[in-house]
């Protein structure tokens, strides 16, 4: 009698989650920030040597290459280490990342171009948070359901 091969390793959409996690995501966002701070400095002239701007883009890409930096060691986990906690350590990441990017976004707004500049950003600082927390409850929702990520990462028992 044959039987049903289990679902078990990381591929189908465990694999694009990987895929999605440490390279279509990093690469959105390092495209995105270069995009929108060639438009500033485009459309205002001089923006591009001032002091607060450089340390504003800095900070900026220091923010983006820790948040880049945890979503690679979650993909390298999730490929290298078939235990529970490279589960739990993704969920955190994914949980946790839009927090240090959006509030740390806010906070260096504020702490370089003052209380009105960062005023004026928290719509934008709000809907990155929104998005990154949608993005996180959808994952969430397929490690925590997904046969494939039980039987990879808790044990196949048939």
């Amino acid at each position: 009698m044959m039987y049903p091969k289990p679902l078990v390793g990381v591929g189908g959409w465990l694999a694009f989650f990987v895929v999605a996690l440490c390279i279509l995501g990093p690469a959105q966002a390092i495209s995105a920030t270069s995009v929108e701070f060639g438009k500033l400095e485009s459309s205002f002239s001089g923006t591009a040597a001032l002091e607060s701007w450089k340390n504003y883009k800095l900070g900026a890409w220091t923010l983006i290459g820790f948040s880049i930096s945890l979503r690679v060691i979650a993909g390298i986990l999730l490929t290298s280490s078939f235990k529970p906690f490279s589960v739990r350590f993704t969920i955190a990441v994914l949980w946790t990342t839009p927090f240090v990017t959006s509030i740390g976004t806010y906070v260096l707004i504020n702490a370089l171009f003052g209380s009105s500049a960062a005023s004026a950003s928290l719509e934008y600082v709000f809907s990155e948070l929104v998005i990154g927390l949608t993005i996180a409850t959808v994952w969430t929702a397929y490690l925590l359901k997904s046969e494939r990520v039980k039987n990879t990462y808790y044990g196949y028992r048939p």
